[in-house]
């Protein structure tokens, strides 16, 4: 089986040309941040949905903001420009986990920030935006297939995989634009899996994106990193939820 860790790293890559390439010829990318966010109501629309959250440490190099470690990862890639992701994106989307990323992005940016609520809500700032309508037997077949990319995830769960392999696989597959390709992958991916032990403890974090890798030299392979704000794990450094630990970029 292919190496997973460099697959999802590799795509992530892909992601930065596919997201300015769009930007030039559809001006159709719409960055999203955070869980629980209605997908197919975007793609329903003909829009590009990319992940913008920032999960590298090294940015920190180039500038500094005052938050936590997800936020202070994003803005500085934010200001600095270095995010081809952010930069392509004609508006951004958040998830109304935190009150504090809706601050951080309005203070530093001039394009549209949006928190989801509701798709009534949102449907009047995306035309407003993309001058486009929604489509909605398009709507329903992309709620089709992002139930069945769910349901190839709970396969990838209960495998052997380990935590950083299931969790990359999760979040790192985003980046893979057209949810045609996605299923392709993820199917192959799962197809050749052996069944894991099925009774896994989830450790659940507010943000996991860049403190994945950290969490995983830290616990035993046979656990699940959820994405979570209810009996909180663990959070990265500055987060706002209390944790009994807390862990750096």
């Amino acid at each position: 089986m292919r190496d997973i860790v460099q697959t999802m790293v590799e795509y992530r890559r892909r992601a930065y040309v596919d997201t300015l390439m769009k930007m030039k010829t559809e001006d159709n990318v719409i960055g999203i941040f955070g869980e629980g966010i209605d997908e197919a109501f975007l793609y329903a629309y003909g829009l590009a949905v990319i992940p913008i959250v920032g999960v590298d440490s090294h940015i920190f190099e180039y500038g500094e903001y005052d938050s936590c470690d997800t936020i202070r990862s994003t803005i500085i890639y934010m200001k600095t420009g270095k995010c081809p992701l952010l930069f392509s994106s004609k508006m951004y989307l958040l998830s109304d986990i935190c009150r504090n990323i809706y601050n951080a992005f309005c203070e530093n940016t001039d394009k549209v920030v949006e928190v989801y609520s509701n798709n009534e809500k949102l449907a009047r700032v995306i035309e407003r935006v993309y001058k486009r309508k929604f489509d909605n037997n398009l709507y329903d077949l992309q709620k089709q297939r992002l139930q069945y990319i769910e349901n190839l995830y709970e396969k990838i769960e209960n495998s052997n995989l380990s935590m950083k392999e299931k969790f990359m696989l999760n979040f790192f597959s985003k980046y893979i634009i057209s949810l045609d390709e996605r299923i392709t992958f993820l199917d192959d991916i799962s197809k050749n899996l052996s069944s894991g032990n099925k009774n896994k403890k989830s450790i659940y974090t507010p943000c996991p994106y860049g403190i994945y890798e950290n969490i995983s030299n830290q616990f035993e392979k046979d656990i699940l990193l959820k994405q979570g704000i209810k009996n909180i794990d663990i959070a990265c450094k500055g987060c706002i939820y209390d944790a009994p630990l807390y862990i750096n970029y």
